[in-house]
């Protein structure tokens, strides 16, 4: 996977502490349960999550989540949801954010500030951090 700016800048190669994001057209704001992957953390309303259990899950912090070289692609307003597995970038933010996210087959690209290219893996679109 490669992150390329809109002007041409380098492609950030993965690696590091962060989470791949999922690019998840279900998720109704932009969440993790790796709070070491957020920075300026400050506490926010209550968003509630209903987990796969049916347990219901509450995050009070949010921060933000560099998905490339940090130039470019920082997600805002990530809710830390202690017991979430995954994080998960949601389309629905992102498009309301100005961004547009394009599926083809096994690619998705997530286009605005930044081009975001991600790729299947185990059945969902991820990210690179």
């Amino acid at each position: 996977m490669k992150v390329r700016g809109v002007d041409g800048h380098r492609p950030f190669e993965p690696g590091g502490p962060l989470v791949q994001p999922i690019i998840d057209s279900g998720a109704s704001f932009h969440m993790t349960g790796c709070r070491d992957s957020l920075t300026n953390i400050a506490p926010c309303a209550d968003h509630s999550v209903t987990m796969a259990d049916e347990r219901v899950v509450v995050g009070t912090e949010a921060g933000d989540l560099r998905v490339t070289d940090g130039s470019h692609g920082v997600l805002h307003d990530v809710v830390y949801i202690p017991t979430l597995a995954h994080t998960l970038a949601s389309v629905s933010i992102l498009s309301k954010n100005g961004y547009k996210c394009d599926f083809a087959g096994d690619h998705c690209t997530v286009y605005g500030p930044s081009i975001i290219s991600g790729h299947v893996l185990e059945g969902v679109y991820v990210a690179p951090v």
